[in-house]
């Protein structure tokens, strides 16, 4: 649970506080008299947390069990605003006050919720039950990698974000490069594409998939303001009760997952604005190699060399990069849909957008190759009510416009110019 040896109290001694009165009881010396004792007493800063009471693993735990625990952790002084209760292989939480029990939530840190309705020492224990263990980091990673990807999920409610998992199809190859890329010594996985490809969209289903088996976090490369290290550092001393330094905080995550992979999503690498952004994903890339730390980001093809090739030179970055075997570049060139997937993808966008129409041959080659038509063309047709779609519709033209506009609201006017020009 995160805990320090020197925070827990081996059946030693405590404090009663009775009356205007606190007494010292040493448990050692008295532990064949009636005086009570306790198993273990957690604390933190001064604090008492709460008391465990362990018992053999061949006893089940009863409610004499949860009455004894109680009364030791109301006894100490201060108080300790909760008692639990295990035999090893189960245990349950009760509140000092009251004995009532303490239920599970599913999707919480440690699995529970704070009622609004606890007194504040009731909150303070659990927010010092936010400590560095696997369950803990793991539903750490689970609320971040949402928090990461709040801009870019959509749903019916929000059809113009960028991933709507409805419409997500898994990539068998790339599912397979990167349980190469897993199992490989080099820390860096690039997804390369031209724009429309499905780079974004394929980086946040990967990353929800891997999420079963792996700890996972999840950026945006617009958000990493103040480099990779020190954000991954600030979220989680934001979310933690222990505070690390941002080199200590990733050995002793590196410590905790010594059998596991950590994978970390960087997207859109060519829309970062950091001014150093090689350095720091060279730097990166260096440090986590020999790590159980894994980094897997996406770019733009046309932006790619720029992270690979400075004035001729390779950068430290293009050095640690997995790759793909028979690819001419490094990093995986993200490949269309095979007929299996399309298919399941045309069916899912069916169903979401309610369009039953036929086709062109042409369109349906073209938003194979790049995914994001496929969504303009649903967008339009869900609009217009279109019996078949085909490149002669006006409207598509139009919505695929504003589109490609949107993506630049502070160089609308050069945007618009530039496309213009291209078009003639």
């Amino acid at each position: 649970m995160g805990f320090a040896e020197d925070e827990l109290k081996f059946e030693d001694s405590f404090s009663l506080h009775l009356g205007r009165n606190t007494y010292r009881v040493d448990t050692n010396k008295q532990i064949r008299t009636a005086q009570p004792r306790s198993d273990i007493l957690v604390t933190r800063n001064g604090k008492n947390l709460f008391i465990i009471e362990a018992k053999t693993d061949a006893k089940s735990l009863t409610d004499e069990d949860r009455d004894q625990a109680v009364s030791y952790a109301r006894l100490v002084h201060p108080m300790a605003p909760l008692a639990i209760v295990t035999n090893g292989r189960d245990f349950r939480i009760y509140k000092s006050g009251d004995k009532e029990e303490i239920e599970k939530e599913k999707n919480k840190i440690l699995g529970y919720k704070i009622d609004s309705g606890m007194e504040a020492l009731y909150e303070e224990a659990f927010e010092y039950f936010i400590g560095y263990s696997q369950d803990n980091v793991a539903a750490f990673c689970n609320a971040q990698i949402i928090e990461g990807m709040k801009t870019l999920l959509g749903s019916k409610e929000k059809p113009d974000r960028r991933f709507i998992p409805e419409l997500y199809v898994s990539l068998k190859r790339l599912k397979e490069h990167i349980k190469d890329f897993l199992n490989d010594d080099k820390p860096v996985f690039t997804i390369i594409g031209e724009s429309g490809s499905g780079k974004t969209c394929a980086m946040c289903g990967l990353a929800m998939e891997l999420t079963e088996d792996y700890p996972v976090l999840f950026y945006r490369a617009t958000n990493l303001t103040e480099g990779i290290v020190k954000s991954i550092a600030n979220d989680f001393n934001w979310g933690f009760s222990a505070q690390y330094s941002e080199i200590a905080l990733f050995k002793r995550i590196n410590l905790l997952f010594k059998d596991k992979r950590i994978l970390i999503f960087i997207d859109g690498l060519d829309e970062w604005t950091l001014p150093n952004k090689v350095e720091v994903l060279g730097d990166f890339a260096s440090k986590i190699k020999d790590k159980n730390f894994k980094l897997i980001t996406s770019c733009k093809s046309g932006q790619w060399d720029n992270l690979l090739m400075i004035s001729g030179i390779p950068t430290s970055f293009s050095d640690e990069i997995f790759s793909v075997t028979d690819s001419k570049t490094k990093g995986y060139l993200i490949e269309p849909f095979d007929d299996e997937e399309f298919h399941a993808l045309i069916k899912k966008y069916r169903t979401f957008y309610e369009f039953e129409g036929a086709f062109e041959s042409n369109v349906l080659k073209a938003c194979k190759r790049l995914p994001f038509l496929l969504r303009v063309f649903f967008e339009v047709a869900q609009g217009n009510k279109y019996p078949h779609l085909t490149f002669s519709i006006k409207e598509f033209y139009d919505r695929y416009y504003e589109t490609i506009l949107a993506k630049v609201p502070d160089n609308r006017d050069v945007a618009q110019n530039t496309i213009k020009s291209i078009a003639r």
